[in-house]
């Protein structure tokens, strides 16, 4: 209804969620962890990244495990970076993913914050184009991250390609934003 508030999962919702994510070995926590962390869609190599695991291992766990048996996740798409290969998912729920996120404290969430916008940045520093397009995203994982000035320099570029995109209401939006953390 219009007066549940999404921001506080009620105590039922709530214990039925960590009854499910509890049931998840404690060697995929982490991943659980990284994968919230990275947004309403991750990726493997970047959570595999951010948390010092085999790609091959973490793609597996997604596939299997986390999706058939404790049907937590589901696979949404590849993308293809040159070579590179990339699966994403995503959380069958997004309270899945709410109920994670909020489970970590301040400074796990910002340590995975800065894994996950330092893999990323990995992930696409070889494609200056591409790069652009996740601007957005690496500003957002840094600035949570507590480092004002990379992000800032991300939510500039993002405002840069919305220049050239002619979007200048939103080029507006994201440059304002960068000089505001700069100060």
């Amino acid at each position: 209804g219009a007066a549940l508030d999404w921001d506080q999962l009620p105590t039922r919702v709530e214990a039925v969620i960590a009854e499910r994510i509890n049931r998840v070995p404690d060697h995929w926590q982490a991943l659980l962890d990284a994968a919230c962390v990275q947004g309403d869609e991750f990726t493997d190599e970047v959570v595999a990244e951010a948390i010092g695991l085999e790609t091959a291992a973490v793609t597996q766990a997604l596939g299997g495990e986390l999706n058939r048996r404790y049907q937590l996740v589901t696979a949404t798409r590849l993308e293809r970076l040159g070579a590179k290969r990339l699966m994403h998912y995503r959380f069958r729920h997004n309270l899945f993913e709410k109920y994670l996120y909020q489970r970590l404290d301040e400074v796990r969430r910002a340590q995975l914050h800065e894994a996950i916008g330092s893999a990323l940045e990995k992930q696409y520093t070889d494609r200056p184009t591409d790069l652009q397009v996740i601007a957005p995203q690496l500003a957002r994982q840094f600035e949570a991250a507590g480092l004002a000035l990379k992000a800032a320099d991300y939510w500039r570029l993002a405002g840069q390609r919305a220049v050239r995109l002619a979007a200048y209401p939103e080029a507006t939006t994201l440059l304002t934003h960068g000089l505001r953390l700069l100060n």
